[in-house]
Parts: structure tokens; sequence; C-alpha cells
């Protein structure tokens, strides 16, 4: 009975390190989404064209893509002037830092 549980606990162990690895891998994706719409919205606002809706973005931000998106704003200078766009990044970023700690905890 006792190997019977431990057995169950490292498989349980090897599970959780696999999700883990797995949510990961899903984190850095939708980053680099995130920052692949904010550079095609930069480009289309260039070229006059319709853009991708800030809300789309925002909520890239928020499901994970934080770091996607600041890396983006920093390097097309996307949406860097627009005040009330920023203030809802910062708290997109803080509810992505909540998901991140509940998904990795």
């Amino acid at each position: 009975m006792v190997t019977d549980l431990r057995q169950r606990e490292i498989a349980r162990s090897g599970l959780r390190k696999f999700m883990r690895e797995y949510i990961v891998v899903a984190i850095v994706a939708v980053n680099v989404l995130t920052f692949f719409l904010f550079g095609l919205d930069k480009w289309r606002a260039r070229k006059g064209r319709w853009r991708v809706p800030e809300a789309h973005l925002l909520l890239l931000a928020a499901a994970t893509g934080a770091v996607g998106a600041w890396c983006a704003v920093s390097t097309f200078r996307n949406k860097s002037r627009k005040v009330s766009f920023q203030l809802k990044l910062v708290l997109a970023t803080a509810v992505n830092g909540l998901w991140i700690w509940l998904l990795l905890r």
C-alpha cells in the first residue's frame, strides 16, 4: 500500500513537471503572437488600413502576453503616446502576473 501511494506521488509530480513545461511553452507562444499583432497593428496604421482592435491587444497582454506587449510597444513605438492605453496595459500586466502565478504555483 505504501509503495502504491509512492508510485502515485511520483506519477503526479511527473505530470506537474510536464504541465509546467507545457504552460511555459504556451506562455512563450502567446508572447510571440502578442508581439506580432502589435507589429501588425503598427504596420497597418502606417499603411492607413484597418487596425487590430485595442481590446484584442489588451486581451492578449492580459492572457500571459504582457512581456510581448511591452517589447512591442518599445520596439515599434506602438501605442506609446496614448496614456489611456498605457494605463490599460499596466492593468493587463497585473492580470498577466496573477495568471502566471496561478498557473505555475
